[in-house]
């Protein structure tokens, strides 16, 4: 008998394997984020993962909607499919960021966001959008 330890077929390598110092880039593409003006307010539409390497593209647009000068932001997020500890504190940072600027927050969570709101006891922090929403 043999000494050798068995062979383990490990699968191959990726055709489109991250090249490193490119991840937040790549990783950020499975986040989709659409700031459109509706009436006096901001309609900003979410969809696809939110992790940490896509958290600040959500953030970069909760910011820039914030700053915008609409006397509400309403947040579609029924569109995302995965969220971790980041897109809630994304969330909260953003939630106090509006009362600072006294602006309103409206949230539409979609079964995932509600999930981490509902873990964490954090959803009666938010003001409910009203669905459906048409921009």
């Amino acid at each position: 008998m043999s000494s050798r330890r068995p062979h383990t077929r490990r699968p191959a390598p990726a055709a489109t394997a991250r090249r490193p110092g490119r991840r937040h880039r790549e990783t950020a593409t499975h986040l989709r984020v659409r700031v459109t003006p509706y009436g006096d307010r901001l309609l900003v539409r979410v969809s696809g993962e939110i992790d940490i390497d896509s958290a600040p593209l959500l953030r970069s647009a909760l910011d820039t909607a914030l700053d915008h000068g609409a006397p509400r932001v309403d947040v579609d997020m029924r569109g995302v499919t995965f969220c971790d500890s980041t897109a809630l504190h994304v969330l909260l940072r953003a939630r106090t960021k509006a009362a600072q600027s006294r602006v309103g927050l409206a949230l539409a969570p979609g079964d995932r966001v509600r999930r981490i709101l509902a873990i964490t006891n954090t959803a009666h922090l938010f003001a409910p959008l009203a669905v459906p929403l048409r921009p």
